[in-house]
């Protein structure tokens, strides 16, 4: 510390970290400012101290001038490494906890193609599957005694039954299935059953269908309104997986979380795309590149909270996306100061006492209050937001019309060569003699 008019100043390092500090000017002309400015205020008045910035050198370290004397305490908080554990320095009390984690491209609505068949659950269609094979072997069943008799006492076997229907003889006979397949899909059916266990089983099935169907219409119309937002990724394991390159700020402490990261590990698959960078020198290019969709930048919440903050003042829009789980646990920063120091044990009590109080959480905070919005999931934020039906909405219809198209003209196909090749081939009936 230095005396000036009878008071002790602090000279404090200088270093760019958003939202915390950003530094402009020269070393004769700088000028600082942030939300840990505030805190050096509040600090240093209450002990009654002036202070004054050391400009750094942005490629240097931000301890260096702590190691070469030139400054009392580190502007930011850092967080804990080996130089300061090997007993070349001390830190404070924490001043304050943030988490590792990643930001991309904010996914956008998009077209739920799969619509069609997320509607029920698989187990739901599996009820379905089940149920047309109950019924279909239920008019099987209703209709054996009948048929047996008509072998019996009639002795033609094909001789039309009461019900207008050909006598069934196996178990997936033509008649059992369109009957049982046209009631599920609303059409006519080939032979009307006349008994009354017939009308009965195909009332309940017919009630069944109304039913499925009714709901069925209104989960696609429901996911054609709101269509669905895939996330990118939301973990470091997904990240991995995606193969998108990935940008840091060189020799922090992801970066030396990756090169220490056993061989196998998540973290030892990141670090092949790393393309490491300084924050404070391309990072603006580094988010434009982002927004097209190239690199994934990982950097602590607080630095993410910044970027949204910053994007959705000057564009009224949230452009970036953050995964929910983190890269690294948490961690913990703190000022520090040379060994030795009495500034520590005079810093440390007011630390607490603002961290104690709320004001500390409240002046990091209040400096990117506008991120809140785009913190929100990206579901949530398009809950409310109305957009045009877009062709690609309509591809599942599509398909399922034209795969209904493919399906009749295969069915077509296959009655025109069977009466051409193999119905010639059968014998034939002899007509009776009258």
């Amino acid at each position: 510390m230095t005396s000036s008019n009878n008071q002790s100043c602090v000279k404090i390092t200088a270093f760019m970290q958003w939202p915390y500090m950003a530094v402009r000017g020269t070393a004769d002309n700088l000028k600082v400012e942030g939300s840990i400015v505030e805190i050096h205020k509040i600090i240093f008045d209450k002990l009654g101290y002036c202070f004054s910035y050391v400009y750094l050198d942005y490629f240097r370290c931000p301890l260096a001038a702590l190691l070469s004397g030139n400054a009392d305490m580190s502007g930011v908080p850092v967080a804990i490494t080996d130089e300061v554990t090997k007993g070349k320095m001390e830190h404070s009390v924490y001043v304050y906890a943030d988490e590792l984690s990643a930001m991309y491209r904010r996914p956008v609505l998009e077209a739920d193609i799969s619509g069609l068949f997320n509607t029920y659950t698989a187990y739901v269609w599996w009820l379905i599957i089940a149920a047309s094979l109950g019924m279909l072997f239920c008019v099987w069943v209703m209709r054996l005694p009948r048929n047996a008799l008509f072998k019996k006492y009639r002795g033609e076997a094909g001789r039309t039954d009461p019900d207008n229907g050909a006598l069934s003889k196996t178990f997936c006979s033509t008649s059992n299935f369109f009957s049982t397949l046209a009631v599920m899909l609303a059409q006519s059916i080939p032979n009307e059953p006349r008994r009354a266990p017939a009308r009965i089983a195909f009332a309940f099935w017919l009630l069944v269908t109304f039913v499925l169907a009714s709901v069925y219409r209104s989960n696609v119309k429901a996911m054609l309104i709101l269509p669905k937002v895939d996330l990118p990724f939301n973990d470091a394991e997904e990240l991995a997986d995606t193969g998108l390159p990935l940008k840091m700020t060189f020799r922090s402490l992801l970066h030396r979380s990756l090169l220490k990261a056993p061989p196998g590990s998540t973290l030892s698959r990141l670090l092949p795309r790393n393309d490491s960078i300084y924050f404070d020198m391309n990072f603006s290019t580094a988010f434009k590149e982002m927004r097209k969709g190239a690199p994934v930048i990982a950097a602590s919440r607080t630095v993410i909270r910044n970027v949204m903050h910053d994007s959705f003042s000057k564009t009224g829009k949230c452009l970036a996306y953050v995964m929910t789980d983190n890269l690294i646990g948490m961690n913990y920063y703190s000022f520090v100061f040379p060994k030795g120091s009495p500034l520590k044990a005079q810093v440390d009590p007011l630390i607490v006492k603002l961290q104690q109080s709320g004001i500390m959480d409240y002046v990091v905070r209040k400096a990117t209050a506008n991120a809140t919005e785009c913190l929100k999931p990206p579901q949530s934020q398009y809950q409310h937001e109305l957009r045009p039906l877009k062709l690609r909405d309509f591809y599942g219809v599509f398909l399922l019309h034209i795969g209904g198209i493919f399906v009749g003209l295969l069915a077509f196909l296959i009655e025109l060569a069977w009466a051409k090749l193999v119905y010639p081939l059968m014998p034939q009936p002899n007509s009776r003699q009258t």
